[in-house]
């Protein structure tokens, strides 16, 4: 079968985004399948999209842009420089040919036995599309999600009606937190299943074989912030100095960030999604706010800390989730007292890797994923 996925692939400039899609569309091909990520372009808007309210936001975003256009193009030669190694690995992911807007999705029926839509946040109600819920995929193309990702639940009644309305025509649901699998399962009134981020479901084995070399001689800790928090990073300049290490940073990660002009020792920019899993692989230590960063820390067992995310979107259910999985809750840290108290007195402890738990929830997840791709296969014959 030929499976289209549906996530945030096509103009993603994102490691955790990209390495979860490319994590997919491997598990898929694994089980002797064809999947391939549809090139969807969620910044065209179809016409039915276009509000005042919109039109307004977006003219509010234009102006700030042009007020900070000056700071923005000092960072913007080093950040597509980054942007240049992420399209690299991102063309390396079986991908359509043609990109698709909401008003052209339909044309993709001919092409796909099957669709997915899945990881990532493609259920974020606060930027809904509606071919992320695969709205234009009719029922003989068997729809289901996989690890899909709603990271606000405090919805309006109208934004319930229109999951209700979606989710009721998938052929199976599935989510990445186990508090969003709880919510769909009472609104929609049918089970939702909780699986893990496809990049759980690759070994360590498997991510070492497009894992870069280790990209400094010396000792390092390696910063990896999505948030804004200066105070953070102030808490990670601490640590650094005390141990003695190199601070490595990936500066402006979400577009041009005050907080990162001087922070690190070592500022990189052209650093690819295998590179970004060597940093993390060869680090003394890793402290973040990113979801994917944590995945990837205690794959590797480099020890750990994560922030609670500053400035953009909070995350504190998917890491709470996940670090019950990984057996080590303790190591968020929701602010930085706690951050401090933590890192100089607990964070050398060992990391336990996976819990029975986590093992239990792979299998599942496996299982999961290969009923819904077997149930279309013996449908055809």
């Amino acid at each position: 079968m030929k499976i289209g996925i549906l996530s945030l692939y096509y103009k993603n400039m994102n490691y955790g985004g990209l390495l979860q899609a490319y994590a997919l569309t491997e598990i898929i091909n694994r089980q002797n399948h064809e999947a391939e990520q549809v090139c969807y372009d969620m910044f065209t808007p179809s016409g039915s999209q276009i509000t005042l309210g919109k039109l307004f936001r977006y003219g509010i975003l234009y102006m700030l842009r042009i007020l900070r256009y000056p700071f923005d193009a000092l960072c913007k030669k080093n950040i597509y420089t980054r942007h240049s190694a992420l399209v690299q690995f991102q063309e390396m992911i079986p991908h359509s040919k043609q990109v698709y807007t909401t008003n052209t999705m339909q044309n993709t029926l001919p092409l796909y036995d099957q669709f997915v839509t899945g990881s990532d946040q493609v259920w974020n109600m606060s930027w809904y599309r509606e071919a992320f819920f695969l709205s234009f995929a009719p029922k003989e193309k068997h729809p289901f999600s996989y690890a899909a990702s709603m990271p606000n639940t405090d919805l309006t009644e109208a934004q319930k009606n229109i999951v209700c309305n979606h989710l009721k025509k998938l052929q199976d649901v599935s989510v990445r937190e186990a508090e969003t699998a709880d919510f769909l399962t009472q609104l929609i009134n049918r089970p939702v299943h909780t699986v893990l981020d496809p990049t759980l479901l690759l070994t360590k084995q498997d991510w070492d074989e497009i894992c870069a070399k280790p990209l400094l001689k010396e000792k390092y800790m390696f910063c990896y912030f999505l948030g804004t928090s200066r105070k953070q990073r102030k808490t990670a300049e601490r640590f650094a100095r005390k141990k003695q290490l190199t601070l490595v940073t990936l500066p402006h990660l979400c577009g041009a960030c005050v907080s990162d002009i001087r922070f690190g020792d070592k500022r990189l920019y052209d650093v690819s999604p295998q590179q970004f899993l060597s940093l993390i692989k060869h680090a003394e230590y890793v402290l973040t706010d990113s979801f994917h960063a944590v995945v990837f820390a205690n794959m590797y067992q480099t020890k750990f800390i994560v922030f609670d995310r500053v400035g953009t979107c909070k995350m504190s259910s998917r890491i709470t989730h996940i670090l019950h999985l990984f057996g080590c809750p303790e190591r968020l840290c929701t602010d930085e007292k706690h951050a401090l108290s933590y890192i100089f007195a607990h964070i050398d402890m060992p990391l336990s890797g996976f819990s029975e738990e986590f093992l239990t929830l792979k299998e599942e997840s496996l299982a999961f994923l290969e009923r819904n791709l077997l149930q279309n296969k013996e449908d055809d014959r």
